[in-house]
């Protein structure tokens, strides 16, 4: 039984997504805190992209056949 499926694995790698991106724009683009108030949005967008993305995916898991 696996522990994790599509959805939690995309909601998950969406937040892995958006730490990236906002540790580069604050180490790099952005020299001040300012950056840190966009967590709220990046973190509703990480669920909300990442549950569409992982019904998609489990939806193709379903449909087409498996490989061994």
């Amino acid at each position: 039984r696996r522990f994790f499926g599509p959805v939690s694995l995309s909601v998950l790698a969406a937040f892995g997504h958006f730490a990236g991106q906002l540790l580069v724009a604050r180490l790099w683009l952005v020299p001040h805190q300012g950056v840190f108030y966009l967590v709220p949005v990046f973190a509703l967008a990480a669920v909300v992209f990442g549950t569409v993305n992982g019904l998609v995916a489990a939806r193709l898991m379903r449909a087409l056949p498996a490989r061994r």
